[in-house]
């Protein structure tokens, strides 16, 4: 229905604006093992609802963090916000 429509899109929107705080937040930190594990929940989250760029962005992102690339980091932070 429209209704059930409407309330998975709206909670994929705040999850996702969430994500994106903890994204920043964990950028501003410099903590890279956090900022991995929220690039994987986003990566996920994009995924299931089909956002397919924002998923290949979260994937790059946890991948840079895992691998220590703090500059390709924060430049991919700053792409998703």
């Amino acid at each position: 229905t429209p209704d059930r429509l409407r309330t998975v899109i709206e909670g994929y929107l705040v999850s996702a604006q969430t994500q994106l705080h903890h994204l920043e937040a964990s950028a501003r930190r410099d903590d890279l093992a956090a900022l991995a594990r929220e690039a994987h929940g986003l990566k996920g989250s994009s995924g299931n609802f089909g956002a397919r760029r924002l998923q290949s962005l979260a994937e790059s992102l946890e991948a840079a963090a895992k691998a220590g690339d703090r500059q390709a980091s924060r430049d991919l932070v700053d792409e998703i916000r």
